[in-house]
């Protein structure tokens, strides 16, 4: 049944990818935008409940919390690394002048920015996904504890 999560993470990373670059084609700004990043946790909540639900229904209605668990976290990670290997590659190779631009807008904001490096290294998106895990355990444990039977 792993097969399940990674196919629905993937392909919900890829999507979260596109919803991302989609905005960022409308308005490079809108990419920048917290409310658009952060969007991007509903299309992961959306795609652990599908592949548990898929599961579920696959074992005649029936899944533990701990399976559940552990195939809602799996399908998390997945689509948590494509989004943030995108996020690599948009900051890098696509347009390495959102940065300048991510700069601009926070000193819009009232933010100091003279000594913050935002360069996004691969280091520091890994260390991003890495963050995100921990939200996403949590994330996985409330759909394991709604789609548990």
């Amino acid at each position: 049944m792993q097969q399940t999560a990674v196919k629905y993470g993937i392909i919900t990373g890829m999507a979260m990818a596109l919803y991302l670059f989609v905005f960022y084609k409308i308005n490079r700004e809108l990419a920048l935008n917290p409310m658009v990043v952060w969007g991007t946790l509903f299309f992961a909540v959306g795609a652990m409940v599908l592949a548990v639900r898929k599961i579920r229904r696959a074992n005649d209605g029936e899944i533990s919390k701990q399976e559940a668990l552990k195939n809602a976290f799996l399908v998390f990670v997945l689509t948590q690394l494509v989004f943030w290997l995108f996020i690599f590659v948009l900051f890098n190779l696509i347009d390495p002048g959102l940065i300048d631009l991510q700069q601009k807008m926070m000193l819009d904001a009232g933010v100091k920015v003279e000594n913050q490096d935002l360069r996004m290294t691969f280091g520091r998106v890994f260390f991003r996904f890495a963050f995100m895990l921990l939200p996403g355990f949590f994330f996985s444990l409330m759909v394991a504890s709604f789609m548990k039977k």
